[in-house]
């Protein structure tokens, strides 16, 4: 939830929503309420947000089945090119990990 009250989710296909309050899509977050990640796709997941008092949006999730997946976007829902170099990044920890969640 962000400082104004509207709700950020995040879900299967690699899809970030901002709500208006009244729950409807927010048009101002990346033109339609919807972010895709462009690279996700049915076995992806993201189960995690959590919004920095600057506004940026921090997204987790999990990569074909087994890879742990940081994003980070603007307020505006598109990817921060500042953090990871697209916004995102899948570090190599070895075996199967993916996250329940992120604090900031």
């Amino acid at each position: 939830l962000q400082p104004d009250g509207k709700p950020i989710l995040a879900g299967r296909y690699g899809t970030v929503d901002r709500l208006l309050t009244d729950g409807r899509p927010d048009s101002s977050f990346c033109d339609s309420g919807r972010y895709t990640f462009p690279y996700l796709g049915p076995y992806d997941f993201l189960n995690g947000t959590s919004v920095r008092s600057d506004g940026r949006i921090w997204v987790t999730g999990r990569l074909a089945q087994q890879f742990l997946h940081l994003a980070r976007l603007l307020p505006n829902g598109r990817p921060d090119s500042s953090w990871g170099g697209q916004g995102f990044t899948a570090p190599a920890l070895g075996t199967a990990h993916s996250s329940a969640g992120v604090a900031v």
